[in-house]
């Protein structure tokens, strides 16, 4: 029991990892140059790589075998959204810019659930280790 409590909490602690990961780092590339404003659902694989930020998102599923958690990625759809701007250096003659689809008010929600949800499986594995210790003292 203890030992899938901890497989279990560890699996939190990796996905809240790269769940902060994901959100920090769409929050620097907030101001990046954004993928181009017509690009496909389906890219052209014949095409030049686009060179603008591609923001992500952390979906996490349950593990059925024994319980946890699985972390993936995910691109967020548009990638990009027009930003009026006509100071910017890759402005168009409107001054309309691309870039990264990035709402700052969910990446904080993000953020702050993510060190929350850490912290809770980090608690969880402090625990199960304190009633391994209690067992193998009661069994010596």
């Amino acid at each position: 029991m203890a030992i899938s409590g901890i497989s279990a909490a560890i699996s939190g602690l990796v996905a809240a990892s790269t769940r902060l990961g994901d959100s920090a780092n769409n929050i620097a590339n907030v101001q990046s140059q954004g993928k181009a404003l017509n690009q496909p659902l389906i890219p052209d694989p014949n095409a030049p790589p686009d060179p603008g930020y591609q923001p992500v998102r952390t979906e996490q599923t349950p593990l059925l075998n024994g319980g946890g958690t699985r972390a993936t990625f995910a691109p967020v759809r548009p990638a990009a959204v027009p930003v009026f701007n006509p100071d910017a250096i890759d402005a168009n003659g409107e001054g309309i810019v691309s870039r990264p689809n990035v709402e700052l008010e969910n990446e904080i929600t993000d953020q702050i659930l993510s060190v929350r949800s850490f912290q809770a499986n980090l608690k969880t594995v402090q625990a199960a280790d304190e009633i391994t210790k209690s067992l193998l003292d009661i069994k010596s």
